[in-house]
């Protein structure tokens, strides 16, 4: 699959994020997009793109959605490939 086309397993995933997301009510969602060493956004930014898009097909609020980076390459696919996570993150009073 290229890196704007989610597999049918992180279909599964964004579709149970997504029902999550609209039982918990989080202050956010993190979409958290894997980067090799020495790489930078610019390689992560179709999966994010792709992992966004289906969140909001979803019904997830674009305004929750917010970026981050996984830079540590041990946080990093043991095959190198890329990943992303997708966080529901609630603010501590």
């Amino acid at each position: 699959k290229s890196s704007t086309e989610l597999s049918p397993d992180a279909q599964q995933i964004v579709d149970q994020a997504a029902q999550a997301v609209r039982a918990t009510h989080p202050d956010s969602v993190v979409i958290a997009a894997g980067t090799l060493t020495g790489d930078n956004m610019k390689l992560a930014e179709p999966r994010f793109t792709a992992v966004h898009q289906a969140l909001v097909s979803h019904g997830v609020d674009t305004a929750l959605i917010a970026r981050a980076a996984i830079a540590d390459a041990a946080e990093v696919g043991g095959s190198g490939d890329q990943r992303v996570e997708i966080r529901l993150v609630r603010k501590t009073p």
